[in-house]
């Protein structure tokens, strides 16, 4: 058996992302020719990592920031934060996303950090499971208004 793969996110794989990001969202429409504009520029001009699992095509994606904002940090370290992190519904239970998430601590730590830290929305059970078994900690809610 292969082993997954955990690389930076390349031009080429901007399709295969914008499925894993409608098959997260599929409420939501997206303009490809925006959203290949918003991936390039993100991908070689944003601070954040962009992150891709692959064998034999892609099978998950995460976005990962740094936040030493004083408000997280309270002045100690900073923390990583997990944008996004998506695995294909098909691969799904199969231990992507925990090696995603091992790869976003050892970055985490890399970076001194203190800690990891992510957003999950509310209808989002089983991932919440997820990141439970994976030693996270529910430590808040977000909050939103539409304008």
């Amino acid at each position: 058996m292969e082993k997954v793969i955990i690389r930076e996110c390349k031009a080429g794989d901007m399709y295969d992302v914008l499925g894993l990001i409608r098959q997260l969202k599929p409420e939501k429409v997206y303009d490809e020719k925006v959203f290949a504009k918003v991936y390039k520029t993100r991908i070689t001009q944003d601070p954040s990592k962009y992150i891709v699992a692959e064998k034999n095509g892609i099978l998950g994606f995460m976005e990962l920031k740094l936040d030493n904002s004083a408000l997280r940090s309270a002045g100690s370290k900073g923390t990583c934060i997990i944008d996004a992190l998506i695995v294909d519904e098909t691969h799904r239970s199969m231990g992507v996303g925990k090696i995603l998430l091992e790869y976003a601590e050892q970055y985490a730590r890399n970076n001194d950090c203190k800690s990891v830290a992510l957003v999950s929305a509310l209808r989002r059970m089983r991932a919440h499971k997820f990141y439970e078994n994976n030693g996270y900690e529910k430590s808040g809610f977000a909050f939103k208004k539409k304008l």
